[in-house]
């Protein structure tokens, strides 16, 4: 990736960064502050019942003021709420019942039931979280409505929300307005999601953090799972509260069997024994409470304390392990995930507190918002490893690029060598009978046998071998490499013509690197050439040295056919940039020197010089 590519990308994913932490920021302040100051949106049409006389098991206990948690209770406990309200046209009601067993009368007869038997698969053990509206019937002044609530047999408490009466456009819009940010947040992190999930996967083979960005990308995924089926919205509008209860719990075990993989992925985990055990250990535990749920031993909601209390501590303790790894094993990955790691353990404290004892807040929503910015300062650390990674591919394939090449100028030299061997043995030979030879002609000669002499020396002159295309500039490894892609060129009927001045010594230029952009360039040229007609094809190379530079210059023939992008040259063998002109850029720019290209009529020039 080329650098101004790269920063000017770099710019835009900072500015954006900035802005999506100001949104989310904005988006928490403002819930913080409709709850503090116990803000309710004004409709003209919308009535909020929050204040009932309530019972519990027949007993007065007195007014009571919603939202409210009642705890200490029983299994089969039955609270109920009276009030009266003014009979309108149109009125709905909005039931927002989590967990429980209700029964809805108006004028004292029942109305409307939620969470009964038969509603829910038998294993689940306690009724869905259920948001409706309800149509009210039309009386001549006032409704008398009660609603009992019954707890579940696994629970010890209830919560109670407060009772919205309006028509369904209001209660909609209600909906939305409070529970609006739960739901971008959830799309937020799904989207971080799938972004990781690709990551990893188009990285798996290049990489070794890709595992991370996988596990980092299905904690995402088990979040927004449980979000987007705990969010009163989506309850609303897709009437399937048990399928939404199932696959939300399925979502929130999730996340910390995922996030301790994550862990264990950025860690040392070969020396961080706790970390493996713990991601074992919840992996098998996740397993059995799928299991043990499905066959009705155990629910979901008998385990929520365990993961209430070992969620945050288990986000904690993965915070302080980033510490100690970074002093104790020197990691330079790791301060990465400092800022990162505090703003999600600082967040889940939050969430923590305000649903043990504050309710401050819509539950979830500190995690949600944690979670979010844990996902922005990961994916600005992603696009810095996707870069890495990627340049580390690309120079890893011009290296491999360059052996090849290496390997074929040297055995460029050898093939030399042994043409070199054989044409001296041969003229060892031809020396050696070369008496017998003269003996022959001059007996020829003096018989006056002229045409039997100059066909005697024109079968001689043959066995002389050929060192013309053998020698083309002083310097052996470029000799050698020229001679072998010179024969190429001949045998693919290129015309070629080549005039290089290479000195034995070039200074402190390394045969090898010399090697690599002739060869390239050669064997580009040869390619070029295979797509024009046979009697245009031709190849012209010249080079120089002059004032401590070393000069090469060549043509070719082409069909016009050029694939530049940005500055690149993209390859007609296979997807992706062609890597041996990289190579050849990238020995230029090591000997300070400077590289140009162009095409006139058919004929791509290229030219290039480097410091000796």
């Amino acid at each position: 990736m080329r650098e101004g590519l790269r920063e000017t990308l770099s710019r835009i994913a900072r500015i954006t960064y900035a802005l999506i932490i100001i949104f989310l920021i904005a988006l928490l302040a403002g819930q913080v502050l409709s709850g503090k100051n116990n803000i309710i949106y004004y409709y003209s049409e919308l009535h909020v019942l929050s204040v009932f006389e309530h019972s519990v098991n027949g007993k007065d206990m007195g007014k009571i003021e919603l939202p409210a948690v009642i705890d200490n209770l029983k299994p089969g406990d039955t609270v109920t709420l009276r009030g009266t309200v003014e009979s309108r046209m149109l009125d709905n009601v909005l039931i927002d019942a989590e967990h429980t067993y209700l029964k809805f009368y108006v004028n004292n007869r029942l109305y409307y039931e939620i969470g009964g038997a038969g509603t829910f698969p038998s294993f689940q053990k306690e009724p869905p979280h259920v948001v409706t509206s309800i149509a009210l019937p039309s009386a001549p002044e006032y409704l008398d409505l009660r609603f009992d609530y019954t707890v579940p047999s696994t629970g010890s408490s209830l919560t109670l929300q407060e009772i919205y009466l309006g028509d369904n456009d209001l209660l909609f819009s209600m909906l939305v307005d409070f529970n609006l940010v739960l739901l971008l947040l959830s799309s937020f992190i799904l989207i971080g999601a799938i972004v990781f999930v690709i990551i990893g996967l188009v990285l798996i083979r290049r990489a070794a953090v890709a595992s991370a960005f996988i596990w980092l990308g299905l904690t995402c995924l088990a979040t927004s799972i449980w979000a987007f089926c705990s969010n009163a919205i989506v309850l609303y509008l897709i009437p399937q509260p048990a399928l939404f209860y199932n696959f939300g719990y399925v979502g929130l075990f999730g996340i910390i069997p995922a996030f301790l993989r994550f862990n264990s992925s950025i860690l040392t985990s070969k020396r961080n024994w706790l970390i493996r055990g713990l991601v074992y250990s919840t992996a098998v535990g996740y397993a059995m409470l799928l299991v043990t749920h499905l066959i009705g031993i155990f629910s979901f909601i008998e385990f929520s304390p365990i993961m209430f209390y070992a969620g945050p501590v288990l986000i904690l303790a993965f915070a302080i392990a980033v510490v100690i790894e970074h002093f104790r094993f020197k990691n330079r990955i790791r301060p990465r995930f400092v800022i990162s790691c505090s703003i999600l353990v600082l967040f889940t404290l939050l969430e923590f507190y305000n649903e043990a004892w504050s309710h401050f807040l819509p539950a979830g929503l500190f995690f949600q918002v944690g979670l979010a910015f844990f996902v922005i300062e990961l994916a600005v650390l992603a696009w810095q490893y996707v870069s890495e990674a990627l340049d580390a591919s690309e120079k890893n394939a011009q290296l491999q690029f360059e052996i090849i090449s290496t390997n074929r100028a040297l055995s460029a030299q050898r093939a030399l060598y042994e043409t070199l061997a054989t044409s001296n043995e041969e003229m060892r030979k031809l020396r050696h009978d070369m008496r017998h030879q003269l003996s022959a002609i001059r007996g020829y000669l003096e018989e006056d046998h002229n045409e039997e002499a100059l066909e005697y020396l024109d079968t001689l002159y043959g066995s002389i071998p050929n060192m013309a295309d053998l020698f083309i500039c002083d310097n052996f490894a470029i000799n050698a490499l020229a001679a072998h892609y010179h024969a190429i060129a001949k045998e693919r009927g290129i015309q070629v013509d080549m005039r290089l001045v290479v000195p034995e010594k070039l200074g402190r230029i390394v045969d090898n690197d010399l090697s690599i952009i002739i060869g390239n360039l050669f064997e580009n040229a040869i390619e070029a050439c295979g797509y024009v007609d046979a009697h245009k094809r031709f190849i012209k190379m010249q080079s120089s040295v002059d004032k401590q530079r070393f000069t090469l210059v060549i043509d070719n023939s082409y069909d016009g056919h050029l694939d530049v992008r940005r500055g690149d040259f993209y390859s007609r063998k296979r997807p992706g940039k062609g890597i041996g002109m990289a190579s050849v850029r990238s020995e230029v720019h090591k000997y300070e020197g400077s590289m140009k290209y162009e095409t006139v009529d058919g004929v791509f020039k290229t030219s290039l010089y480097i410091k000796l």
